[in-house]
């Protein structure tokens, strides 16, 4: 997750610490940018923009990453928040291939 004060776009986002932190040595590039989602909690709102990412999938060493690889298929057995969970639905309905 990289949390900004205002929105940005993908290319800003690249060059974000964070972004370097995780991808910057790794062939990576934002493809696709989701619509804002807004989800309001009783002491903050929350405004999120969803960013794919394609990459060499050597760099997601779940052991080393902290990353876990979950298919489309099986996302539904674990506990997400509601923000990503919308996030998904979405994704769902209107997923097209990345070439």
């Amino acid at each position: 997750m990289i949390e900004t004060e205002t929105a940005i776009s993908g290319n800003k986002v690249m060059s974000t610490k964070e972004w370097k932190t995780h991808f910057a040595t790794k062939k990576s590039e934002v493809v696709r940018v989701s619509n804002e989602f807004k989800h309001i909690l009783s002491h903050q709102h929350i405004h999120a923009t969803f960013y794919e990412i394609k990459s060499d999938l050597k760099m997601f060493k779940e052991e080393k990453q902290h990353w876990k690889k979950v298919n489309s298929d099986t996302v539904k057995e674990f506990a997400v928040p509601r923000l990503i969970e919308e996030y998904l639905k979405q994704m769902v309905q209107f997923k097209k291939p990345i070439n």
